[in-house]
């Protein structure tokens, strides 16, 4: 519930969805289905990796600003 709590509040306040999130329910889904086959915890991995997709989809993209030249 924590996880959804804290995008629920990004999303609203910033408009996008940062990737640790998609990386901390990656984190908590891995374990708990190697632990736990059938339970639920394969659709923490599943949303997670769509969270994670999401946030790079998002993302900016990064522009490297070349400077001129100086003047001599």
């Amino acid at each position: 519930m924590g996880p959804g709590l804290l995008a629920r509040r990004l999303v609203t306040t910033t408009g996008t969805l940062p990737a640790e999130l998609g990386w901390i329910l990656l984190a908590l889904g891995i374990p708990v289905s190697l632990l736990e086959p059938v339970s639920g915890g394969w659709s923490l991995i599943v949303i997670g990796l769509a969270a994670v997709l999401v946030s790079r989809r998002d993302r900016p993209a990064r522009r490297v600003h070349q400077q001129a030249p100086p003047e001599h």
